[in-house]
């Protein structure tokens, strides 16, 4: 790259770099996705002081990065980056030090409870958008501040706390699992039992379940995964305190999350069963939701039938369902899992050599959710499969997606 590059080199620069995507972009500054194209293919001039200021606030650089600095030869990965900040957080082991040197604990505020509690709403929002480097941003520093309430407040706030790290520990492990770190993911996991022990609120050791089963799925335990989340659900059905949608959705998401346990080991009859249960929970739940973050409801449940049977080798059934799915059913800010039905029915295609097909939705999909599909473990092993065709050249279109997931990189 040259040493002082046009201005739209640059803003094109520092915008992939965050993992944004145009059009996102160009929404932050209240623009359109043509005009971002034709500032940074220089077709357009940028001299509005006002809207660089915006710029680099949304592209989080100093406004000279823009204007004049040489620009950094390599950023820091963005998984590395992610992964590294919260791998430091997590190995403080700050009881260590309070109990050998003991510090007078800080007053109490209650207040800051409420704050936390938007901000745990607001990071995990982000994570259902894909927007994952943001959210390993917000992470670290939300764990530090969850951990600080439990250890200065007392009783009911405490259990509050307790709570609010609980949450702060799915949305981590997750996240971790979502960027194929799943033993980090599952520390974290067990760290959230804890928390939700703490607590004394059944919903969020339910939820604790549900996150360390996924992690153990991802971490190659499936049959553990199974137990735990078949257990755990069936534990919290026998509760007689535990009745409306929040239950429901903690119980189908856990039944959810067996199916794919089950799946990875071949266990059709299993599979099939669990998502009969997930079918009738979801039939008792009326409507598709997002309690507790789960994402359950109808359309969930159908999204899982097309990646169990995908992974059950039946690429037939996965595209009949697939292709029947109503997305439009999902609450809107679930774009995470609407990208992801799109990538397990890009998975069937290339299964039935619908290649053309497969690249296409594949393609779709990138343009929902670009953060999505360069951590989706599915899609790189779909995209490597349709590179690894016998063909001479591979298609363009699929090249350079491959090369903007820095897949073969």
């Amino acid at each position: 790259m040259e040493l002082d590059p046009p201005i739209g080199e640059r803003i094109a620069f520092y915008r992939r770099r965050r993992g944004l995507s145009q059009e996102v972009c160009a929404g932050l500054v209240g623009r359109t996705e043509n005009w971002l194209s034709q500032i940074e293919r220089g077709v357009r001039p940028l001299d509005r002081l006002p809207v660089l200021v915006e710029l680099a606030r949304v592209l989080r650089v100093n406004l000279m990065d823009l204007i004049g600095n040489p620009m950094p030869a390599e950023p820091e990965p963005p998984k590395a980056s992610l992964v590294s900040s919260l791998r430091a957080v997590l190995m403080r082991y700050e009881t260590i030090e309070r109990a050998l040197a003991p510090v007078a604990a800080q007053p109490p505020d209650t207040g800051d409870l409420n704050r936390l509690r938007h901000e745990v709403a607001e990071v995990n929002g982000l994570y259902q958008q894909t927007r994952y480097a943001m959210v390993g941003e917000l992470l670290a520093g939300l764990i530090v501040e969850a951990r600080h309430a439990t250890r200065n407040l007392r009783d009911a706030d405490q259990r509050r706390a307790y709570g609010l790290l609980a949450e702060v520990y799915h949305v981590t492990a997750k996240t971790l699992s979502r960027v194929d770190e799943p033993g980090l993911a599952w520390i974290v996991a067990e760290r959230s039992i804890d928390a939700a022990a703490h607590a004394e609120t059944p919903l969020l050791m339910a939820a604790s379940a549900y996150h360390l089963g996924h992690a153990l799925l991802r971490g190659g335990h499936s049959a553990e995964a199974a137990s735990i989340v078949t257990r755990a659900a069936e534990s919290l059905e026998q509760r007689t305190d535990q009745h409306g949608p929040e239950p429901l959705s903690a119980i189908g998401g856990l039944y959810l999350t067996a199916a794919m346990a089950t799946a990875s080991n071949r266990e059709g009859a299993a599979v099939y069963r669990f998502l009969r249960q997930a079918d009738q929970i979801a039939d008792k739940l009326g409507e598709d939701r997002n309690d507790l973050w789960l994402a359950f409801g109808r359309a969930n449940v159908e999204i899982h039938r097309v990646a169990a049977a995908g992974e059950l080798g039946d690429p037939t059934e996965a595209i009949r369902r697939g292709e029947a799915i109503d997305l439009s059913r999902l609450p809107p800010q679930l774009i995470g899992r609407r990208s992801q039905a799109m990538i397990e029915l890009a998975r069937a295609y290339t299964q039935r050599r619908m290649d053309t097909k497969a690249v296409d939705v594949l393609l779709m999909a990138e343009h929902m959710a670009p953060e999505a599909l360069r951590f989706n473990t599915t899609a790189h092993a779909t995209i490597r499969q349709l590179l690894g065709r016998p063909r001479r050249t591979p298609p363009p279109a699929l090249q350079r997606l491959a090369d903007r997931i820095e897949l073969l990189n």
